[in-house]
């Protein structure tokens, strides 16, 4: 799916998540999803590495029934992420509304130290280390929202932001850079084609 939309509109995503092995199990396994509408995802726009691995955010939004988000979320107000609040509205229970999860990647920075045998241990003054380093610990905030509340607030595993990008042609253009789809470069010719046949339809 991410594959077609790159090829059709210059970008598509892949998402990564964890869940449950089963109902009776604490193993949690890792799945890898498809997005079916790639304009519900935004990936950090300072991003530049193929797979998305240097974003430090991102957020992908959800459309989600009323009655299964006062379901999941019994003591929140159904308001839909990303409205205006003048126009905040009752809904009913049968109609959509937008639910967004945002990751944060926090960094942590310490300075730790090499001991003689190996072994590595926070930084502590008198002790004697055959070499010594500043290290970022990284950690990935997951956060789910709604258009008034913070629903949930949790510690994705991993380092890396759960969303991958998957890119059409790449350039850069005065410093900027421009995703094309596979047809982009295409459409004048397409233009052309058509002209063409519509003529030699009409003579």
């Amino acid at each position: 799916t991410a594959a077609t939309y790159a090829i059709k509109c210059s970008i598509g995503f892949i998402r990564v998540d964890h869940d449950y092995v089963d109902g009776d199990s604490f193993e949690q396994e890792l799945l890898i999803e498809r997005v079916v509408n790639p304009l519900n995802c935004l990936l950090d726009c300072a991003s530049i590495e193929v797979d998305g691995s240097d974003a430090k955010h991102g957020m992908y939004i959800e459309p989600m029934l009323v009655a299964d988000f006062k379901k999941k979320y019994p003591n929140k107000e159904p308001e839909s992420f990303g409205e205006d609040e003048k126009e905040t509205k009752s809904y009913k229970d049968d109609e959509f509304i937008n639910v967004a999860e945002y990751f944060e990647i926090i960094e942590e920075s310490k300075e730790v130290g090499q001991l003689e045998g190996g072994d590595i241990e926070e930084y502590a003054e008198g002790t004697e280390y055959s070499a010594k380093r500043s290290m970022v610990k990284k950690s990935v905030k997951r956060c789910v929202l709604s258009g008034c509340d913070v629903l949930n607030e949790t510690t994705f595993p991993g380092i890396y932001i759960p969303i991958v990008p998957v890119y059409g042609e790449e350039a850069w253009v005065d410093g900027k850079r421009e995703l094309y789809s596979l047809i982009r470069k295409s459409k004048d010719a397409q233009r052309m084609f058509n002209y063409w046949k519509s003529l030699e339809t009409e003579l």
